[in-house]
């Protein structure tokens, strides 16, 4: 019986230390510094698209939101023709 009760906590002890290696956060040797872009010398910039023909059109028209009451949600469907 003592020998069940060794081997059990044995058992835990390592599943518990096994969780804990797995948890574990590697550590790491970074000494790069500071490692942002620079801003003062950005390197590659993107310019802009001109203007195109599409851009006088203006915005496009959209479907007008209708707002649904309760009395119209309420109301049963209306009858669907036959075929």
């Amino acid at each position: 019986m003592r020998g069940i009760k060794a081997i059990k906590g044995a058992s835990l002890i390592c599943v518990i230390a096994a969780g804990l290696v797995a948890c574990a956060d590697p550590g790491t040797k970074d000494d790069r510094g500071y490692t942002k872009a620079p801003l003062e010398d950005p390197g590659v910039v993107i310019k802009p698209e001109g203007l195109s023909s599409m851009d006088s059109l203006g915005t496009p028209l959209l479907p007008r939101d209708t707002l649904i009451t309760e009395e119209q949600a309420a109301a049963p469907p209306a009858a669907q023709p036959k075929k």
